[in-house]
């Protein structure tokens, strides 16, 4: 498995925990205190993504355009 393909997995992975917590705060039987986990669990899986998604434009040689 190149590295590629595994920045690739680990995107779909993050990306489908972020549909999930995304889920979980749209619950009308949440908790406040669940709310703000699923919110900082939302947080935190967009700041991996987003490192992702900077290795995956090395990978492929792109650069970040900020």
């Amino acid at each position: 498995m190149t590295e590629l393909e595994v920045l690739v997995g680990n995107l779909n992975r993050l990306t489908k925990l972020l549909r999930l917590a995304w889920s979980d705060v749209a619950n009308p039987l949440l908790a406040p205190f669940e709310r703000r986990e699923a919110c900082n669990q939302i947080a935190q899986y967009s700041v991996e993504l987003r490192r992702y998604l900077l290795l995956m434009g090395a990978e492929l040689g792109l650069r970040d355009k900020r």
